[in-house]
């Protein structure tokens, strides 16, 4: 039976209207601004606001993570430096506000879940069955990238950084007109460590 011609001119106008995709991951150095309410740097939460106004490509930005793990430790750290002052004023008022580490830690989650849905970032989960543990434990021994050489071992979060984009990009659409994976750092050798894995 021979097709309808809107059919398949619907077809091609849905063929053509899917966008390239560009998905980027945030690191750590990216979001850290030193307050306790704001998950994101402001001019990153600004560029991620920005980039939903671009119509022919779509963007996708992800937080690994133990980056979101990371950052809900920071925010929650400089929440609880602010819990003397606080208790101090209840004792001037002679009234408790009933705020405690564990009303602190259950508002700053729900802070970084009301900003990644206001942002549309997307959590990038690691699936530990994926990684190669035996490799990862070596370079750590040996220092290699992304552990930092020295007495003491540094890099494990940045290695879970490495293994959560690798597995992106596994995951990922393999044609570059149809999808791209960038990681945006500060972080030289974490961002050698990608290019050395994704070589070729």
């Amino acid at each position: 039976m021979a097709e309808h011609p809107d059919a398949q001119g619907g077809r091609l106008k849905r063929r053509a209207a899917r966008k390239p995709e560009l998905r980027i991951v945030l690191d750590t150095n990216q979001l850290f601004t030193g307050s306790a309410s704001d998950l994101l740097r402001q001019e990153v939460a600004q560029l991620v606001q920005e980039c939903r106004r671009h119509e022919d490509v779509a963007f996708v930005w992800y937080i690994p993570e133990v980056v979101r793990l990371e950052r809900q430790y920071q925010m929650l750290e400089a929440g609880r430096k602010l819990l003397p002052a606080l208790h101090r004023v209840e004792r001037l008022l002679g009234h408790s506000l009933g705020i405690n580490e564990e009303i602190l830690a259950e508002r700053v989650n729900t802070a970084i879940e009301r900003q990644l849905t206001g942002l549309n970032l997307h959590v990038l989960p690691i699936d530990a069955s994926r990684v190669d543990w035996r490799q990862l434990i070596e370079d750590a021994a040996g220092r290699r990238p992304p552990f930092e050489a020295g007495e003491h071992e540094k890099g494990f979060r940045d290695a879970l950084v490495v293994e959560s984009v690798l597995q992106l990009i596994h995951d990922s659409p393999k044609s570059p007109t149809v999808c791209r994976v960038g990681l945006v750092t500060a972080d030289a050798l974490l961002s050698s460590t990608i290019e050395r894995r994704t070589d070729g």
